[in-house]
């Protein structure tokens, strides 16, 4: 942010009662663009009625800019494909990243709140039970335990999983909404910290991979409470778990 004489307020806004699982008490909503190099967590947004509605105003030049909403820092991001085609018309796509955009002219301006991850106007999908379940018969489990992460799913410690029945398939179930569908996750195996990529499973070359989006796995289409089976490491176990795919 640049500090002029002929500066304007412009007021930044995001419903987060969309976000995958719901935030925590102890998570934070930023606010990300090019007006502030990306910063990660220097612009902290603030919901001081407790509505889900979270907001900044922040003073900026005139001229172009582009923006996303995070949580905690770079966590977590909204994420649109950087296919080179903005899915929000709003949207600037340079075919590697695809960003919230917006242009100042002059005038103070309330851009319109938007949903966590949806484009100007649309409202949020069905929420249902999405239990994601990893396979580990073919890996030793770190020290941390298994994780779900990644894209639309948090950090590398993004969401905690649990054997509760030590049959080697750990799980996590989660409130999702049905426009997050075609979003990125990933599992890891004992990741040290929430930067930990290094612990995520490797699936280059294989048909569920992404490869526009680091190789990761993508979230399908359900329409109720679905139960995903996977095993670490193998597309080919996805549904059935490690005894077929490996």
């Amino acid at each position: 942010v640049t500090c002029g004489t002929l500066q304007s307020n412009v007021t930044f806004s995001v419903n987060m009662s969309n976000y995958p699982g719901g935030l925590g008490a102890d998570d934070t909503v930023y606010l990300n663009g090019n007006f502030a190099g990306w910063c990660g967590d220097c612009l902290p947004m603030s919901d001081d009625d407790g509505d889900g509605i979270w907001t900044i105003t922040i003073p900026l030049d005139d001229g172009n800019y582009e923006y996303k909403f995070t949580v905690n820092g770079w966590s977590n991001q909204e994420q649109w494909p950087g296919d080179g085609t903005p899915v929000c018309a709003e949207n600037a796509d340079d075919g590697t990243y695809e960003n919230r955009a917006f242009t100042v002219a002059g005038a103070d301006m309330t851009l319109e709140t938007v949903f966590w991850n949806l484009c100007p106007g649309e409202t949020p999908g069905q929420v249902y039970n999405i239990t994601f379940a990893v396979d580990t018969a073919n890996i030793t489990v770190g020290a941390s335990g298994m994780y779900l992460g990644g894209g639309a799913f948090g950090d590398a410690q993004g969401h905690a999983m649990s054997d509760d029945d030590g049959d080697g398939v750990y799980e996590v179930t989660l409130e999702v909404s049905t426009d997050q569908a075609g979003a990125n996750y990933i599992f890891l195996n004992g990741p040290g910290d929430g930067g930990d990529w290094g612990a995520k499973e490797d699936l280059a070359g294989q048909e569920c991979a992404d490869v526009n989006n680091y190789n990761d796995r993508i979230l399908p289409e359900f329409d109720g409470d679905t139960y995903l089976l996977h095993c670490f490491g193998n597309c080919s176990g996805d549904g059935v778990g490690c005894a077929a795919g490996t």
